[in-house]
Formats: C-alpha cells, structure tokens, sequence
C-alpha cells in the first residue's frame, strides 16, 4: 500500500514535527520541505494528499491532490477561505498543549 503524503506549509520546530511524525504512524509520509517559500513547497507538491499547515496558496491546492487541510494549532484565521470555497478540500485545525 502506498502511503498518504503529508506535506508541511509552514515551519515547525524539529520536536513539533517529530511529534507529527511518530503520531502519524506508518501509513503516512510526512514531508518537510528545505525551504517553506512557496517554490520550496511545489518541489514536493505532487500527489500529496494532505497540506499540514495555514501557509496555502492556490498553486499548492491545484498541483497537489489534496483532501484535507490540517492546521496543527488552535484557529484558522490566516487560510483564505473565499480561495478554498472554490474547492472540495475538508480543513481542520487541532491544537496540543502537550508540546
């Protein structure tokens, strides 16, 4: 079975993302791009199903085939939601005060 691919928008410390790394098991591969500019970001853009994060462009949305957004703290407020009203992309937010 092919894993899930998870790619993160925006930069999270490395004990954040290695907390998202261990709690997503091993269905998932979760990339974490060098650079978190939005050209640093499309490098690994394709077939990713889920965009980790609130850093979300249109360009991300059409040249991945994301399913869901998953914002990994408390509050939405930064994603365009007029941009994602144009697509059936499911989005979610979480917040941990266990870090």
């Amino acid at each position: 079975m092919e894993k899930i691919k998870v790619l993160i928008t925006k930069q999270l410390s490395p004990s954040e993302t290695e907390y998202i790394r261990t709690s997503l098991g091993d269905e998932f591969n979760l990339i974490s791009p060098e650079e978190f500019s939005e050209e640093g970001i499309l490098k690994h853009i394709e077939d990713v199903k889920i965009l980790l994060g609130d850093n979300i462009t249109k360009s991300m949305i059409e040249k991945s085939e994301a399913q869901l957004i998953q914002v990994p703290w408390a509050g939405v407020e930064n994603l365009d939601f007029e941009l994602l009203s144009n697509y059936d992309i499911s989005v979610c937010n979480s917040h941990s005060n266990a870090l």
